[in-house]
C-alpha cells in the first residue's frame, strides 16, 4: 500500500502547527498595537510562508517518496548526519515549546 499526502493534507498539517491555540489569544494583543492593515500584512505574508513549506513538502514527498521519517530522513539524505541531527532536535525543542505556551495562554484564560 502506498502512502501519499497531498497539497491539500500537507497544507493542513502544516496550518493546524501554526495556528494551534495560539489563534484565540494573538489577535487580541497584536490588535492593541497594529493598525488591522499591518496585521492583514502579517497575516498574508504568514500564509505565504506556509504554503511554501507545505509545497516544499509535497515536492519532498513526490520526489524522494522511498525517504520514511520526515524532516529529520530529508535533512540527513540533503545534508549529512549532524544537519538532520540538528534538524530532528530543532523540531522536537520546537514542539516542547509550543506545547508549554499553548498551557499558558489557557491558563491565563482560566484566571
Amino acid at each position: 500500500m502506498e502512502k501519499k499526502l497531498g497539497l491539500s493534507a500537507l497544507t493542513a498539517l502544516v496550518l493546524s502547527s501554526m495556528l494551534g491555540a495560539g489563534v484565540f489569544s494573538l489577535p487580541q494583543n497584536m490588535a492593541a498595537v497594529a493598525s488591522p492593515a499591518a496585521l492583514l500584512i502579517g497575516w498574508a505574508i504568514t500564509g505565504v510562508g506556509i504554503l511554501l513549506l507545505a509545497f516544499a513538502m509535497l515536492i519532498l514527498t513526490r520526489i524522494r517518496s522511498e525517504l520514511d521519517g520526515g524532516i529529520f530522513t530529508y535533512a540527513r539524505e540533503g545534508f549529512g548526519e549532524l544537519i538532520g541531527f540538528c534538524s530532528a532536535w530543532g523540531y522536537w525543542l520546537c514542539a516542547v515549546i509550543a506545547n508549554v505556551s499553548y498551557l499558558v495562554i489557557v491558563f491565563s484564560a482560566l484566571s
